[in-house]
């Protein structure tokens, strides 16, 4: 991706440190390997290339309420760090938890937002790195009409959509934490994909039972291996190629789920008889830490 490392600075340590103690497999397993590589997992902390890098630093200073320059000198430490490990995607996140706010507030946030989002996707872009925005349903900018208006307005090739099976049901078909008259589409979480289908840069596979999460702190949808929930994981696959079907990969997301290592073989098995109907997979050889695919 880069030929050339970026030169760190004395505050990444603490950064890296950070990534040591806290990158344990949450996005573990690449799927859809189309050009014969090993994509190595993120809980082995070590350079996951063609994985993606999360942005836990949202919350410290949130893109909605920071000057463009707190949130740049972050963004930059994040950026390096994908850089110097060939990490080709960053996930984003607004930062801050729903509330009720006026019109004007909104505003307000919205715009600081977009102006933070799209600074940091077009230094990205410089590096050939994509940025893709995660929104879960306890997080600010949590409606679907909201999410696309986001990276519509953002306006960069390299800013996209993260697409969460669990987080998209929650949303479509609940509208759960939206404050104020909640946000349902008809068509579920069928009619979310074909609505941000156009934007999906990344994918989550990851079932859910349709609720908030009472053990995770941040209250996020409930995230189980595939097969245990309530998803229709051949009408989600379906409409979900030809959005996202090119992308080199797709991820299984086991946060919060327990015996990750156990669970991921047997959704990765799941998943690969659900996606065997949209394209012939010949091989795809299981190893401890990261999943070889030839097509």
């Amino acid at each position: 991706m880069n030929d050339q490392l970026l030169p760190l600075t004395e505050d990444d340590r603490g950064f890296f440190s950070f990534w040591n103690e806290t990158v344990y497999g949450m996005i573990w397993a690449a799927l859809l390997g189309r050009h014969g590589s090993t994509f190595d997992c993120l809980y082995q902390q070590t350079g996951a290339r063609d994985a993606a890098c999360y942005a836990a630093w949202c919350r410290a200073v949130p893109p909605s309420v920071s000057s463009l320059e707190d949130y740049m000198v972050r963004f930059e430490k994040a950026l390096r760090f994908c850089v110097n490990c060939d990490i080709p995607v960053m996930r984003l996140d607004s930062g801050i938890d729903m509330e009720p706010l006026s019109d004007e507030e909104y505003r307000i946030r919205f715009d600081c937002l977009i102006r933070n989002w799209r600074s940091a996707a077009r230094l990205a872009g410089k590096m050939g790195i994509t940025l893709v925005l995660e929104s879960e349903p306890p997080m600010w900018i949590n409606r679907p009409s909201e999410v696309l208006a986001a990276v519509q307005a953002v306006n960069e090739p390299n800013f996209r959509l993260l697409f969460d099976a669990s987080h998209a049901y929650l949303q479509s078909v609940k509208g759960a934490c939206q404050t104020g008259e909640k946000e349902i589409l008809p068509g579920g979480i069928l009619e979310y994909i074909h609505m941000m289908g156009p934007y999906i840069g990344y994918v989550h596979m990851v079932d859910t039972d349709g609720n908030l999460s009472a053990t995770d702190s941040a209250g996020t949808s409930v995230h189980l291996p595939l097969g245990e929930g309530i998803l229709d994981f051949d009408a989600i696959i379906e409409t979900l190629w030809p959005y996202a079907g090119h992308l080199p990969f797709w991820s299984l997301d086991f946060y919060d789920c327990h015996d990750a290592e156990r669970t991921g073989i047997e959704s990765l098995r799941f998943l690969r008889e659900k996606v065997a109907k949209h394209e012939k997979i010949r091989t795809i050889r299981w190893q401890p830490g990261s999943v070889c695919t030839s097509l």
